[in-house]
């Protein structure tokens, strides 16, 4: 009797989860450019298969208008660069903060080491990101 008791405090006091009640569902997030989320996954994907003009095909400026064969040619090494810092890694954390209808930022960390905010713009029914930065 007395070693049921015991067995029963020590199971109650270090609060382990032996039972689940319920479910746990992760959320589903559609890989695509009807959301903010996705188009800065997509274009995680696209950088991560070494596909950097298609990366630069997800991006406009703050204007919302597309880049100029010039800028493209620039945005291009650059996006080589970011490719170095985030390839492979993995997503470990992420959130918007929705700052109007059109325009949101999404946080990601990679790996819990390395932070980005990427600006999305919603221009004709699809999101682009307009501008990333490290923080």
């Amino acid at each position: 009797m007395k070693r049921a008791i015991i067995i029963i405090a020590i199971l109650t006091l270090t609060a382990c989860e032996l039972f689940q009640i319920g479910t746990k569902t992760a959320a589903v997030i559609a890989i695509d450019q009807t959301s903010p989320i996705g188009t800065v996954m997509l274009f995680k994907i696209k950088l991560d298969s070494n596909k950097i003009q298609d990366a630069v095909a997800l991006m406009r400026k703050n204007s919302g208008g597309q880049y100029l064969a010039i800028e493209k040619v620039e945005l291009f090494e650059e996006l080589k660069r970011l490719n170095r810092n985030i390839a492979k890694r993995k997503i470990t954390r992420n959130y918007t903060d929705t700052l109007s209808a059109d325009f949101c930022v999404v946080n990601m960390e990679f790996d819990y080491i390395r932070n980005y905010k990427f600006n999305t713009q919603l221009i004709s029914d699809k999101w682009f990101i307009t501008g990333y930065k490290k923080y």
